[in-house]
């Protein structure tokens, strides 16, 4: 069953948040306004009963109160989010209770969630095993520690060498990848130490990760996950799966680097996940503007083609990168700006037209995201305007 909205009433700091899904959809507001809360209850709303057979699995007991669930769920301390007389949730339109239940045997993970805190799951240049956490950990952090552990390990998969590898990505992705975050430097397994671990090869040494870049850090476990979104050969995407959730992809990237993200994300769109992202980063609203006005152009499909990929500085791109990119054309983008509002509370709003044009400074302003430079654009002519008349 495919689901298409998602509501959230009293939850923490959220009010009403209620959020109609796109093929990609894209949460924007500062802050502490409840976007990972949001998306976590989403994922569970989905997968409940994968997330707690897991939960079960590995030794975590809650015995169906929903407040003990939560901290081990959403992080120690966050069971009090739920308010036991106003609290609600609505999928489709209908209000449900979270299913605490576990299932008596395995089932299948229908979303892939990469949360914020990715570079911690790197501890020593190697993702940790779910057990290796603090039971105070949110569950998302030590799963897809885990999934990445798991994916590292198994022998079928070949990683000796994490990046660049053929068969991973399309040619032009990895192009994109290696000019804006590793510059001809390679990713891959070291043992020297008496141990694994990913070491970033420059010249003729080897980096240990805690040396590489912010970016670098924040990336690799990215990239890794969207090894296991995006397989290569007959196998066109991870079986079962079909939502992906991606949280700050932007985290301690270079606009560039944002862009050769974006160009995943569009890949995942193009071979049928639904992928929802959170973001504080103007450049990825800057492209789905860009992308929604080449949209609305009078121009042939060639040239519709041209222009996205000369978003991404491709100029001659294969044709199988230009299928993933043009596709976007066709595919529902929506945007949804969480911010606080009446009574202290965060409530939400569908700012996906992005029109600059528009009075509504939420949607010109792209919540918030360009406004800050075009106040302090305005704020600077203003005195400079001032400073001409003395």
């Amino acid at each position: 069953m495919s689901f298409s909205r998602f509501r959230l009433e009293d939850v923490g700091q959220i009010g009403e948040v209620d959020v109609e899904f796109g093929d990609l959809t894209v949460l924007v507001g500062p802050q502490a306004t409840g976007k990972s809360l949001f998306l976590q209850l989403f994922a569970h709303a989905i997968d409940s009963a994968s997330i707690n057979r897991t939960m079960d699995r590995y030794g975590l007991v809650w015995d169906e109160d929903l407040r003990m669930f939560l901290n081990l769920y959403l992080g120690d301390g966050m069971g009090q989010v739920w308010k036991l007389s106003g609290s609600k949730m609505y999928l489709d339109g209908k209000k449900f209770v979270p299913d605490l239940k576990v299932p008596e045997e395995d089932v299948s993970d229908r979303t892939y969630y990469v949360p914020a805190q990715r570079a911690m799951v790197f501890r020593d240049g190697w993702p940790q095993p779910f057990g290796s956490y603090s039971i105070k950990d949110p569950f998302a952090v030590r799963f897809f520690s885990e999934r990445t552990r798991s994916f590292l390990d198994n022998p079928k998969h070949d990683m000796e060498q994490v990046f660049p590898i053929q068969g991973k990505l399309k040619e032009g992705t990895r192009d994109l990848l290696d000019r804006a975050v590793f510059h001809g430097s390679a990713i891959s397994q070291d043992r020297s130490s008496g141990r694994r671990e990913l070491r970033l090869s420059a010249g003729e040494g080897k980096i240990s990760f805690m040396s590489w870049s912010t970016g670098q850090r924040e990336f690799v476990p990215l990239l890794l996950g969207m090894y296991e979104l995006l397989p290569g050969g007959r196998i066109s995407r991870r079986s079962g799966v079909e939502w992906v959730i991606l949280e700050e992809i932007e985290a301690g990237l270079h606009p560039e680097a944002v862009f050769s993200v974006m160009s995943m994300v569009l890949e995942l769109l193009d071979r049928g996940y639904k992928v929802v992202i959170s973001t504080h980063s103007p450049y990825v609203l800057d492209l789905l503007w860009a992308i929604r006005s080449i949209k609305g152009l009078t121009l042939s499909s060639e040239d519709k083609e041209r222009a996205v990929c000369g978003l991404f500085d491709i100029s001659d791109p294969a044709m199988s990168l230009k299928k993933s990119m043009s596709n976007v054309l066709d595919r529902d983008v929506r945007i949804h700006l969480l911010r606080y509002g009446q009574g202290g509370m965060v409530q939400s709003k569908e700012i996906s037209s992005l029109d600059p044009a528009s009075e509504d400074e939420d949607v010109s302003g792209w919540g918030g995201l360009s406004g800050y430079s075009g106040q302090v654009s305005d704020l600077v002519a203003d005195f400079v305007s001032k400073s001409r008349r003395f």
